[in-house]
């Protein structure tokens, strides 16, 4: 058998070998992703999904208002009922929302977990500030609808307490906006100042109003001299900075400040983060978008 015999064989011996292990690769990585395929349709099947809302979606573990011992959580819960019960009844108008065949109830829900962390933020609020005479703020109230939940929380923990209320209830103008944030020009034209106190009369004697555009309203305004929680919901970097300069002076020691558009808007987050980089305090960043500031003072 001369060389170029033996040198066919090798090669042909060769070529069946990476032939079997190129049908092996093949059916070994059919397998891993059959496999695959069944493992994440257990876990979907296994676990199912416990909240959706605004872009977050969980499965475990379970939110904490259903079937928790904890009172603030059975509180949260009550008063989350009782806002459904008086939207249902049309006691309280979401003008936000107001379209034809709108499911509110389906909006409130997937609402929850923003609303749970407005609740539970005034209830560290007061836990950590053992504040008797609370004030909170908010800029941006639209409607009431999240007010509602950092009043009720103020009620659930039988404190004194006070809100200041600043929106202009009327459309967004392009001076008050920055950037990327002007394309909202003419936005919230719908609102109405009488049909948000209307929502919230039930807390009517612990408001006070101030109707009309940031910065110019804090000279105008009735306000406080010290506040221990703030909620910023503003929809403009501009507005948002100009609130925060006004404010967190003023913000107590171990208050709390909230910002609702924070993972929203980048141009909120990049003015915020800037505002806080040499400020004392804890930030946290929420999955829901939200951000939540508690300042130290030492």
């Amino acid at each position: 058998m001369n060389n170029n015999e033996l040198e066919n064989i090798f090669l042909k011996k060769y070529q069946i070998n990476k032939d079997k292990k190129s049908f092996l690769s093949k059916k070994f990585n059919s397998i891993k992703n059959s496999i695959k395929k069944k493992s994440i349709f257990l876990k979907k099947k296994k676990f199912m999904i416990s909240f959706s809302g605004w872009g977050m979606e969980t499965t475990l573990p379970s939110p904490p208002w259903i079937n928790s011992i904890d009172v603030n959580d059975i509180n949260f819960n009550s008063y989350h009922k009782d806002l459904k019960s008086l939207i249902s009844n049309k006691e309280f108008f979401l003008s936000q929302f107001n379209l034809p065949g709108t499911n509110y109830e389906k909006i409130l829900e997937e609402l929850k977990w923003r609303s749970y962390i407005i609740y539970n933020s005034i209830i560290c609020s007061i836990n950590l500030s053992k504040n008797n005479n609370f004030k909170i703020v908010e800029c941006g109230v639209c409607d009431g609808l999240t007010i509602f939940y950092a009043l009720s929380a103020c009620k659930s923990k039988n404190v004194s307490f006070k809100g200041y209320l600043y929106d202009s209830f009327g459309l967004m103008k392009e001076e008050h906006l920055d950037g990327r944030d002007k394309n909202q020009v003419g936005d919230y034209d719908y609102l109405d100042i009488e049909q948000t106190k209307k929502n919230l009369q039930m807390f009517e004697n612990d408001l006070i109003f101030n109707k009309g555009y940031i910065p110019e309203i804090f000279i105008d305004g009735n306000n406080p001299a010290d506040i221990s929680w703030l909620h910023i919901d503003l929809n403009s970097s501009k507005t948002t900075l100009q609130s925060m300069e006004f404010f967190f002076p003023k913000l107590i020691d171990s208050g709390v400040m909230i910002f609702d558009d924070y993972g929203m808007f980048p141009t909120t987050k990049e003015i915020v983060d800037k505002f806080l980089a040499d400020k004392k305090g804890h930030f946290i960043n929420f999955p829901t978008g939200q951000g939540m500031f508690i300042k130290r003072n030492s």
